[in-house]
């Protein structure tokens, strides 16, 4: 829904903006798109980058661990597979 709202500014400055600018030789070209690529790429790599500095698993989750050993414990049962823990 925030990417809808987004575009529909952008379409809406855009028309405020270029219509007075150039008159009726207007068009979206490589300039506008190279602009929200450049900005889109930008948002991607500072979010990516935040989410790589923190722990995304939360520590000392006593049901997360539970998860983790009891399905895994089932599985090597059934498949008779020594762990290696």
């Amino acid at each position: 829904m925030a990417v809808v709202i987004l575009i529909g500014h952008y379409m809406d400055f855009f028309n405020m903006i270029m219509p007075a600018t150039v008159g009726r030789e207007w068009s979206i070209g490589a300039a506008e798109i190279g602009s929200l690529l450049f900005f889109f790429g930008l948002f991607t790599y500072i979010t990516f980058y935040t989410l790589t500095k923190a722990p995304l698993v939360e520590k000392n989750d006593t049901l997360l661990w539970a998860k983790a050993n009891t399905s895994t414990t089932k599985i090597d049962k059934r498949l008779k597979v020594k762990s290696k823990r």
